[in-house]
């Protein structure tokens, strides 16, 4: 299977936790979390509802003026239907959490890239990475401490698959771009509404499911 985007699902919520809405899911994809938090209750973990434990969290905690980001994954997933994902933190916050399947990732080791920064201005980017293998699927993620009214623009190919865009949690966008050569990409977005605070923004890239090679049939010659 071509490496791909399948179910995904959001949530906000005042707490210690925010779930996803339910999504289908399939077993043996990857799934990507995304989560936004106050700036001084970071995100501990990602859980999920069925039985894959928690997310390895890539990267560190970056804060970002009044929020802080995290991205989050499985490899190798447990799917289904009514598939939910949850943000956690240690007392009550402000979150917003993503999640976003991978169909056709690599089992294991899928990751070939990941890094974060701030950024004040628009357009707001991730800095770079290099991947290394073809057919990488790029996730591009952008949290920010806006509760107004605001709109996203996915930019350098990137297509949004999730975005929230108002009320009374942080927003955010996530997005994907599927690349077929190796080289040095960063995720990039736009926004109307924002204010001059730093955003939080992210690039992971995940490796395609190689397929092995037909096996070799060579003629030896009739028997008997």
């Amino acid at each position: 299977m071509p490496i791909g985007v399948g179910g995904s699902g959001k949530g906000t919520a005042v707490g210690t936790s925010a779930t996803t809405a339910t999504f289908t899911s399939t077993s043996g994809s990857a799934l990507v979390a995304c989560g936004v938090s106050d700036w001084d209750n970071p995100i501990t973990s990602f859980s999920d509802n069925k039985g894959n434990g928690n997310a390895a969290l890539l990267d560190t905690t970056l804060v970002h003026n009044n929020a802080s980001s995290r991205m989050g994954l499985w490899e190798n997933i447990v799917g289904g239907s009514g598939h939910t994902v949850t943000v956690n933190c240690g007392s009550s916050s402000n979150l917003l959490v993503f999640a976003v399947e991978v169909t056709g990732a690599a089992t294991s080791s899928a990751i070939d890239g990941v890094t974060r920064q701030t950024d004040n201005a628009d357009p707001y980017t991730s800095g770079t990475i290099a991947t290394t293998v073809a057919n990488a699927l790029l996730v591009g993620f952008i949290g920010t401490d806006e509760f107004s009214a605001v709109t996203f623009t996915a930019n350098n190919s990137f297509t949004k698959v999730l975005e929230e865009l108002a009320g009374t949690n942080f927003t955010g966008c996530v997005a994907y771009w599927i690349v077929s050569a190796t080289g040095s990409y960063e995720s990039s977005f736009s926004m109307t509404g924002a204010s001059g605070n730093s955003k939080g923004v992210w690039i992971s890239a995940f490796e395609e499911l190689s397929t092995p090679p037909p096996p070799t049939v060579t003629w030896v010659g009739y028997i008997g």
